[in-house]
């Protein structure tokens, strides 16, 4: 099964400067898990540093039910210059796609100072 769902962009996105580049590609594993690929990019004139994903599954009743936490360059010093897009993957393979009601993302990053 495949679907695509829109993301939060950061705590307070009026602010942000780090946002999603389009929707996140969701896909069901063939073990029952979930792969979420995605793109975000640097809208801001200023370079950024430390960018991570975060995305949090619920459940119906609204318990998390997972959250996974991916970073988006190697080394946690490495620069996303302005108009710069970078790819990310998160991958929840113990996760169950039939319990999953709604998902959460939020984007976190450092100005280069």
């Amino acid at each position: 099964m495949i679907s695509v769902f829109p993301g939060c962009d950061s705590p307070d996105p009026d602010e942000s400067i780090v946002q999603l580049d389009g929707p996140i590609l969701e896909l069901q594993s063939r073990s029952g898990g979930l792969e979420f690929n995605g793109s975000v990019v640097n809208t801001a004139t200023i370079p950024v540093k430390s960018v991570y994903v975060l995305i949090v599954l619920n459940d119906a009743a609204g318990n998390i039910i997972d959250t996974k936490t991916v970073l988006l360059d190697e080394d946690i010093n490495d620069i996303m210059e302005p108009s710069e897009v970078s790819f990310f993957t998160v991958v929840f393979e113990q996760v169950n796609f039939d319990d999953v009601f709604s998902k959460e993302v939020e984007i976190y990053y450092d100005p280069v100072n």
